[in-house]
């Protein structure tokens, strides 16, 4: 099991560095004013992030927490649950920015959420660093 808890945690790791490339790519294309490509980006990183949540994140989650004694004083399980729940959150967040873009036909509206873009960023940003805390936990390394 702890092979199974190890792998589920690299493949997980990768796909959320491929999401952050995704992310910062999408950011550039916007730089550079291919606003219809920055919203085709980043829908793929959201889909990315669905598939890395859903096939991989949500099972070793509860392998993880399966592994050991349940307590709410364990700085790693506390860390857990916190990025499981700021995941779903942030998931939620691309999900909604991405349907309300890939529903319009004029991109008009799409600056008037820039600030949510910039929250649903920032929480990806945390998740990742929180994500990375914990995979190196699941390694073994720390």
């Amino acid at each position: 099991m702890v092979f199974v808890l190890v792998f589920l945690s690299d493949v997980g790791l990768v796909l959320e560095i491929l999401t952050v490339a995704l992310l910062f790519s999408g950011m550039i294309l916007r730089l550079f004013g291919r606003v219809r490509r920055h919203g085709l980006v980043m829908l793929g990183a959201v889909v990315l992030h669905a598939v890395g949540v859903f096939g991989i994140m949500v099972p070793s989650f509860f392998l993880f927490l399966g592994s050991v004694d349940l307590s709410i004083w364990d700085i790693w399980q506390t860390l857990s649950l916190i990025h499981g729940f700021l995941g779903v959150l942030v998931l939620l967040l691309g999900v909604w920015l991405a349907a309300s873009w890939h529903l319009q036909t004029d991109l008009g509206g799409c600056f008037k959420r820039k600030k949510i873009m910039l929250i649903t960023l920032a929480g990806w940003l945390v998740l990742v660093a929180l994500g990375l805390a914990l995979w190196l936990r699941i390694s073994l390394i720390i």
